[in-house]
């Protein structure tokens, strides 16, 4: 919970709940930019991200400490397949007829 990593996790959750939040309170409640209830989106997105901290912070002492997810994340096993971003060349085939 004390490294930056964690932190700046937490606070992306935070500020995507935020935007999550907002947005519903605004497209729940106006049909118009001028008409939007900006005062009450505001508020009912604040309190969003400021428990969104905080659920962060309750899962830190529950899963990976360095993150703050309830998520455990472990290293994967000696000799098991991972996922690369990169593809594997394939073998080529002679040019010749087919047998």
């Amino acid at each position: 919970m004390w490294t930056k990593l964690f932190w700046l996790g937490a606070v992306e959750r935070a500020i995507k709940t935020f935007a999550q939040a907002a947005v519903a309170v605004l497209a729940a409640n106006s049909v118009g930019l001028l008409d939007a209830p900006w005062g009450a989106a505001a508020s009912a997105a604040g309190l969003a991200a400021v428990l969104s901290l905080l659920t962060s912070i309750g899962s830190a002492t529950i899963g990976d400490h360095t993150s703050p997810s309830l998520v455990r994340t472990a290293a994967a096993p000696a000799g098991s397949a991972t996922l690369t971003s990169t593809p594997q060349a394939s073998p080529t085939v002679p040019p010749g007829p087919m047998p």
